[in-house]
C-alpha cells in the first residue's frame, strides 16, 4: 500500500485507510442500540468501502502517472 516515491499517493492511501476504519466504526455505532439498525450499519459499511476504494484508485492513478512522468 505505501510505496517509496510519491508522497501524494502515500497520503491518499493513508486517507483511504482512515476512511475504511472510520466508516467501520460508524457502522458499529449505528448497530449498537436497543433496536440495532442493521440497514444503517450495512449502509455505512458500503458507503465507506466505496469511498475508500475511490480514494485508493485515485492514489494508484497518481502513482502510475508519476512513474510515466519519470520515464
Amino acid at each position: 500500500m505505501l510505496k517509496k516515491g510519491n508522497l501524494i499517493a502515500n497520503l491518499l492511501s493513508v486517507c483511504a485507510l482512515i476512511v475504511f476504519v472510520i466508516f467501520f466504526i460508524v457502522g458499529i455505532c449505528l448497530f449498537d442500540g436497543p433496536l440495532g439498525d442493521f440497514a444503517g450499519m450495512f449502509g455505512a459499511w458500503i458507503i465507506g468501502f466505496v469511498n475508500g476504494l475511490f480514494i485508493l484508485a485515485f492514489a494508484e492513478v497518481i502513482e502510475l502517472l508519476d512513474k510515466i512522468n519519470k520515464k
